[in-house]
């Protein structure tokens, strides 16, 4: 059939069914309709269940794979939290995201006005992908930061660490950088282990309750005296645990913008000191274990010595020549350069070697002071040292050394609890020696020149030092000194050493505005000794027993008319 030019042919004769013709006009496109709803359909399900995995498993699809583990817990020895961690959010920016960068930068200017900005601008400038604006943000600010919109910036998922007792513990505990990187103390040591499981909590050795007690009394006379500095360390010396250590000034390692200067410095470790009279004890260990003197060999101390360009003096002179025991008791720097002589610098540069004088006394915390070296060491040297000059050590050092003097083993020193009874080895001294020295360090006690730190019911035993400070190249100041103590307890068997320091004290009215060692730390540490002997579960002495200890450590008394 031919119509208006166009020939039709009976659709019939094409159609693949025979009900073609019969369907009517608008269906097919129904079917076109519904097929596109159905494929619509599918797109906004496909994108649904790509929303749900992104915000299940990233909830951050600009940020790339950045992971900040959880680190552990940090417990004292009785599992008090000293270290933890709470869950927060850090805002970060994508550069190559932002729409607006001006206008994106003056929200943050405002709401974030302690930000690092020139680190920002320079990221920016490189368009990079992964910004840190602002760490560790607090609910507030990360609501203000939903507000404003910020296209081109997401928060990530981050751990805080926290520090619960804020300065007591910050020169052990240390702390992280920004980049949760550890920079000082325990923080650090974490750092270094390989496999840890950082489940399992780090326990330390430090007793929070001894830590308190040592942690207060030093701050009360560091104000008391006007101190520029102060510190001291308790140790176990059968375990080699570090039970308190404590160095003042000190920081909040939570406040990020005070972890810097001079107070995150730790005196005990990272300071080398000249310890002045404390330093005897090893003058005399060693003159009564070589045999050349005993407790009552008179010494020739009633006329200055000179030796090199040094002039050795007391400072209370007697009219009478001292005892070796006198000479100790009284601190004479004559009598322990006249005991130092009997022995010379050769043996004597032998003996520091062997009490570990000359060598790193290595604990879990890195940051230390080096120790003094043996090069050139010259008679002159040598007897300047065996009355504290001459030779610097970290407090901690000295405090090992002197232990193994009236416990004739050395224990490597740990801030870690130990769980298992430390292997301590053995050194050069006769049971006679350290019994000698026991005796020796009672009796400074009782009645010499530590009198201050005397506590008879825990039978204690100390040593004073004051020294001048350092002054340049010019000697040493007449006006700065620094003052030490070493106590040891209870001295029938020790258990517990203590050493105490103080930078630049001065005298007070109750102190006859004397500020030497005897007046200041002596008494700090009698008061610690009182309040740690019953958490230490020290057994008190009862007046019968004090007695019988004064009467065994006795020094008998010699004519000196």
């Amino acid at each position: 059939m031919y119509k208006g030019g166009i020939l039709f042919h009976d659709i019939s004769q094409f159609s693949t069914s025979r009900h073609y013709s019969r369907i009517p006009p608008n269906s097919y496109l129904a079917q076109r309709v519904a097929l596109v709803i159905f494929l619509m359909t599918c797109a906004f399900c496909v994108i649904t269940i790509r929303f749900l995995y992104l915000g299940a498993l990233s909830p951050n699809p600009l940020s790339p794979e950045v992971t900040i583990k959880k680190k552990p817990l940090i417990l004292d020895k009785n599992g008090h939290i000293l270290a933890t961690n709470i869950p927060t959010h850090s805002l970060y920016m994508n550069a190559k995201k932002v729409i607006n960068i001006r206008k994106t930068m003056e929200i943050i200017t405002l709401l974030f006005p302690q930000a690092r900005f020139s680190y920002i601008q320079e990221e920016i400038e490189k368009k990079s992908s992964f910004i840190w604006i602002q760490r560790f943000l607090t609910p507030t600010q990360k609501e203000k930061s939903l507000q404003k919109g910020l296209v081109g910036c997401g928060f990530h998922n981050d751990w805080r660490r926290v520090y619960p007792l804020q300065n007591v513990l910050a020169h052990i505990i240390g702390f992280r950088d920004i980049d949760d990187m550890g920079v000082s103390g325990i923080e650090r040591y974490i750092d270094t282990l390989n496999n840890h499981d950082y489940n399992q909590p780090i326990e330390l050795s430090i007793d929070m309750r001894i830590q308190d007690v040592m942690f207060d009394a030093l701050n009360e006379g560091m104000r008391r005296f006007s101190a520029k500095s102060a510190g001291g360390i308790i140790l176990n010396v059968h375990t080699g645990e570090i039970i308190a250590m404590c160095s003042l000034p000190d920081f909040d390692p939570n406040d990020m913008a005070k972890r810097v200067g001079d107070h995150t410095f730790n005196h005990m470790l990272q300071s080398s000191f000249e310890f002045g009279s404390i330093m005897k004890i090893f003058s005399f260990a060693q003159g009564i274990e070589e045999g050349k003197v005993s407790l009552n060999t008179e010494l020739k101390t009633r006329k200055n010595l000179r030796i090199g360009k040094f002039t050795i003096k007391d400072h209370y002179p007697k009219s009478y020549n001292l005892s070796v025991a006198e000479s100790f008791l009284f601190s004479s720097n004559i009598g322990t350069v006249q005991v130092f002589k009997t022995f010379g610098q050769d043996k004597q540069k032998k003996f520091f070697h062997e009490i570990g004088l000359f060598s790193n006394t290595p604990i879990e915390i890195t940051e230390q002071s080096q120790p003094t070296s043996d090069i050139n060491w010259s008679f002159t040297r040598g007897a300047i040292a065996a009355y504290g000059y001459g030779i610097a050590l970290s407090p901690l050092q000295f405090l090992v050394a002197s232990s193994s003097i009236v416990t004739g083993k050395r224990c490597k020193p740990t801030i870690l609890k130990q769980y298992e009874p430390q292997k301590c080895s053995s050194i050069n001294l006769k049971s006679s020696t350290v019994d000698s020295m026991r005796q020796l360090l009672y009796q400074t006690a009782e009645t010499g020149t530590a009198r201050k730190a005397a506590f008879a019911e825990y039978a204690v035993g100390a040593k004073t030092g004051s020294t001048l400070k350092r002054a340049g190249a010019k000697g040493y100041s007449d006006q700065k000194s620094r003052v030490f103590i070493v106590t040891f307890f209870p001295m029938t068997n020790p258990q517990y050493a203590m050493l105490l320091m103080m930078d630049e004290p001065r005298g007070t009215k109750e102190t006859f505005y004397f500020s030497a060692s005897g007046w200041n730390v002596a008494p700090i540490a009698q008061k610690i000794i009182k309040r740690i002997g019953p958490i230490l579960g020290l057994q008190a002495l009862n007046p019968q027993e004090i007695l019988e200890l004064k009467e065994k450590f006795r020094i008998p008394a010699r004519d000196t008319s």
